[in-house]
């Protein structure tokens, strides 16, 4: 369902678990602060959501499915057959993607109406 790769996904959680353990233990960081740059990140990551699409993407042989790329996070390219391959936000956003992956934007097959099967 998600094809980021588990090692990315595994070091983007504990990096984001480590900062939030630091918030809750460093009691001088004042919760207005806190508070503010959580809702700066749910925003830009909205922004970036906001603006992406679903590209039929080859994830090999015969294999194609619609998959949702935020703007700047992920990325298409194309080699023979169309790919997508995430950008150095990932690490940043990556709780974020899979949220809206599992939840808002599924991915979804490609003979569902919108595309012509390839």
């Amino acid at each position: 369902m998600f094809a980021l790769g588990t090692p990315l996904l595994v070091i983007s959680l504990i990096y984001h678990i480590v900062i939030v353990l630091w918030i809750i233990r460093n009691r001088k960081v004042r919760p207005k602060l806190v508070g503010s740059l959580v809702a700066l990140y749910l925003l830009s990551y909205m922004a970036l959501s906001v603006q992406g699409e679903y590209v039929l993407a080859n994830h090999g042989g015969a294999h194609y499915t619609r998959s949702w790329c935020p703007r700047f996070v992920i990325v298409e390219y194309r080699v023979v057959r169309v790919h997508i391959r995430p950008t150095a936000l990932v690490a940043i956003y990556l709780p974020l993607v899979v949220l809206d992956r599992l939840f808002v934007h599924p991915a979804t097959e490609p003979w569902d109406g919108y595309y012509n099967y390839p």
